[in-house]
């Protein structure tokens, strides 16, 4: 309410001593500048089930289940999938590590920076998923190129402080879900 009645006094201020065309005129560009200001992107939201999937179902059932979807955004490429996964949540209503606001705090931007650095994984990947209070990884097999989808499974398979779940149908593809353990 504040900031618009400063923008009432701003605006006010430009139009004093300006004849109606010219305020006219001004008031159609500040209006323009407006609608382009709070216009936004188109979603692919309406391609999210209405109804649980299987994957949603059994983050559900987990009491203290905190969830990391793979593949995640980058530095250069934010939202990604974020705010679709965010969507999901209403399905089980399980933190998510990799949410969306719009709003990036720092410790998020510092984790896709260091998870873009690391090998995925790996012992430092997964660390970091930990630190970030990760417990379940879901990966979705059909939103990440093929080889780089496949050498994450093939690292997460023989691993000690990997569980593997097994793979679920969830959207928009099916996912191999893995619980994470402490490292031993």
């Amino acid at each position: 309410m504040g900031v618009a009645g400063l923008a009432a006094c701003g605006l006010a201020r430009l139009m004093r001593g300006h004849d109606t065309r010219k305020q006219a005129y001004l008031l159609s560009v500040l209006t323009v500048l407006i609608l382009i200001e709070t216009a936004t992107a188109p979603s692919d939201r309406r391609s999210i089930p209405e109804t649980p999937t299987p994957v949603d179902r059994y983050l559900a059932k987990l009491p203290n289940a905190v969830v990391v979807e793979y593949p995640f955004s980058s530095p250069g490429w934010l939202p990604h999938n974020d705010h679709l996964y965010q969507l999901r949540t209403i399905h089980h209503w399980r933190p998510l590590v990799n949410g969306y606001s719009g709003n990036y705090p720092p410790e998020y931007l510092r984790l896709i920076d260091g998870l873009a650095e690391e090998e995925a994984g790996s012992t430092a990947w997964l660390d970091l998923l930990r630190r970030a209070g990760a417990t379940h990884l879901i990966v979705h097999k059909d939103l990440d190129k093929p080889d780089v989808t496949g050498a994450l499974l093939y690292a997460l398979e023989p691993r000690a402080d990997v569980k593997s779940i097994g793979e679920l149908a969830c959207w928009p593809d099916s996912c191999a879900v893995y619980e994470l353990h402490a490292r031993p």
